[in-house]
Parts: C-alpha cells; sequence; structure tokens
C-alpha cells in the first residue's frame, strides 16, 4: 500500500473502560487525565478533523497479555480487582498502586488500545497513531505491578509486533520526567526488541549504556532534543528498526506534580516531530505513541493536542 497517500495520517485510539479505572481524586493518576485530554483534542477539532481518525480501541486477550506476564500474576490481579469490587471502594494493594472494580477491565483496555493501533498502522489505515489510555504500564513488571501500572501496554505492544506479527526488529523509544522505567527490563532479554531511553539523572558522567541518556533534573527542551537526537543517530547505526513504539511521557511538562524536567506544553510539538520525522526516514513512519505518565490534567490535554499535531504533519497550536 502506498503509505504517502493516506487519506486520514494520525488514529486517535482509546476506550471507555481506561477512564473507569478509580484510583480516587487525591491520586495523581486520577480519573480526570482522560477527560481533560478529550476536551482539549475536541477543541482543536477544525484543525484535527482532516488528518485524525478516531479509533475504538479493543480489550487485549489473556494470551495477548501472557506475552509479558505470567497467568500468575494476572490471576493476583484479577484477585485484587475483585477484593476491591467486593469492598465497595478502591484498595491500594502496594504503595501508590490502586484497583477498583473496573482495573482489570481498564488494563486490558489499555493493553487493547495499544495493539488495536499496532493493527491500525499495520494495515496501512493511518500512518502513525496515538493512544489515549490508563492506567500507564511502563513500570509493571512481568510478575507485579509498578508504578502505577498493572500490565506493560508498550512491552505486549513490542511482543504483539515481534511475536505475533512478525514485524521485527521493533524499536521502544521512551522518554520521561523521572528515572529509566521497567521497560528496559522487562524487554531486556528480547533480541528482536531495542529499548532506547532518554530519562532524568544527575548527567555527571555519560551512561555506559549507548541506550540510555540521563539528563539533569528541571532541563528543559534543548536538553531532552539533543539526548534524543543522538540516541535515535545510534539506534539507526546499530539496529534500524521497522517499527517505532513510543513511551510517552507526558510528566516532562514544568508544572506535573511528579516530573523533574521543565517543558512547556508547546515543546512537546519539536519534540514528537524529532521523532516522526525520523521514524519516516527509517520504517516508512510506522509509529505508535503511547500515553504514559503527565498528571497534571490541563496542561497535559494541551500538550497532547501538539503532540497530535506533530504526528499528523500540521503545524503547532499558538
Amino acid at each position: 500500500m502506498n503509505r504517502e497517500g493516506l487519506q486520514k495520517t494520525t488514529a486517535f485510539v482509546s476506550h471507555y473502560d481506561c477512564a473507569r479505572h478509580d484510583t480516587g481524586w487525591n491520586h495523581p493518576e486520577h480519573q480526570g487525565r482522560l477527560p481533560a485530554i478529550m476536551r482539549a483534542v475536541y477543541q482543536d477539532m477544525l484543525t484535527l478533523f482532516e488528518p485524525l481518525l478516531e479509533v475504538q480501541g479493543r480489550h487485549a486477550t489473556e494470551p495477548e497479555l501472557q506475552l509479558v506476564h505470567s497467568a500468575a500474576y494476572l490471576a493476583r490481579l484479577r484477585e485484587w480487582v475483585q477484593d476491591a469490587a467486593d469492598l465497595g471502594r478502591p484498595t491500594e494493594i502496594e504503595p501508590g498502586i490502586v484497583v477498583s472494580d473496573a482495573s482489570w477491565d481498564a488494563a486490558r483496555a489499555a493493553a487493547g488500545c495499544v495493539l488495536e493501533a499496532i493493527d491500525t498502522v499495520e494495515a496501512g489505515t493511518t500512518r502513525n497513531a496515538f493512544c489515549a489510555v490508563r492506567p500507564p504500564g511502563r513500570d509493571a513488571g512481568a510478575d507485579d505491578p509498578g508504578g502505577f501500572g498493572l500490565v506493560n501496554s508498550t512491552a505486549i505492544g513490542a511482543r504483539y509486533l515481534t511475536a505475533s506479527l512478525g514485524r521485527q526488529p521493533v524499536l521502544v523509544f521512551e522518554w520521561g520526567g523521572g528515572a529509566p522505567s521497567g521497560l528496559r527490563d522487562v524487554l531486556a532479554a528480547d533480541p528482536a526488541v531495542t529499548v532506547a531511553t532518554v530519562a532524568v539523572g544527575d548527567g555527571a558522567a555519560p551512561s555506559v549504556d549507548p541506550l540510555l541518556r540521563t539528563i539533569p533534573s528541571r532541563s528543559g527542551i534543548e536538553a531532552l532534543r539533543e539526548a534524543t537526537a543522538e540516541l535515535l543517530e545510534t539506534v539507526a547505526a546499530r539496529n534500524p528498526p521497522a517499527f517505532v513504539l513510543l513511551s510517552a511521557g507526558f510528566d516532562v511538562l514544568e508544572s506535573d506534580p511528579l516530573g523533574d524536567l521543565a517543558l512547556q506544553t508547546a515543546d512537546l510539538y519539536s519534540l514528537t516531530r524529532e521523532v516522526r520525522e525520523w521514524s519516516d526516514r527509517i520504517c516508512e513512519g510506522r509509529l505508535v505513541s503511547v500515553l504514559e505518565g503527565g498528571y497534571d490534567a490541563r496542561p497535559l490535554g494541551a500538550a497532547v493536542v501538539q503532540h497530535l499535531r506533530a504526528l499528523a504533519d500540521l503545524d503547532p497550536a499558538d
């Protein structure tokens, strides 16, 4: 299929169940995150209407979840969710990790949205895609939850591409406002997947890992763009991918209560464009971006609009 002649450039993939995951309104990863994104996107729909395709996600199946997670862990997760349902309220299973009666459905929907986005891009329906999902997943391990995550949706997407669709190699590129995520551990032994990370560190010395760049706290867009460009150049020289998954931590924003960088919402346009143009050159633009962190709801919505505009090759928002 001629990917240059697509009518729609970017898929916007979400699922109602992602919004049902109830952590309580005092939790950073609360239910207001996705509605804030939806409001911002719809307010910009006069511009986004032509290139954006809204796609309904689906629930990942148990075998698809088991591409990353053990059956024993998934059984424990279902038990925790049932316990919360029996109690009739959200329940903290580990510090910071909360489940409610809808969390099993939300976790399956978050992973399923990533898989639906991959299928949409693979089919040539759109050039790239963005997944507006929660709970975030990139810190979840194979046998345990992590961060605020229950299942590692991006890692499941990577394994789906390589194991189920035969698309290799795959690049998982991640940026975020904190330390490197669990993605690197979950996918470390997979020879078909490269994980490249820009994260916050002391910046005193270069990492011994050529696929990890750390930048000092309170860094702004120039430091993050420079680290991104260096990493992408390294990946292109070592193992250029056939598909890119972007684990997009919007906790890079200066206003974020948990992140430790200093980007403005408009900076997400140039940062996204850096990755999108690189994927255009390397793998015909096959790129799926997955929402991870980002805990200041209104700026998160504005940043996602800039992200979508860059994915769709539009001008930045004013």
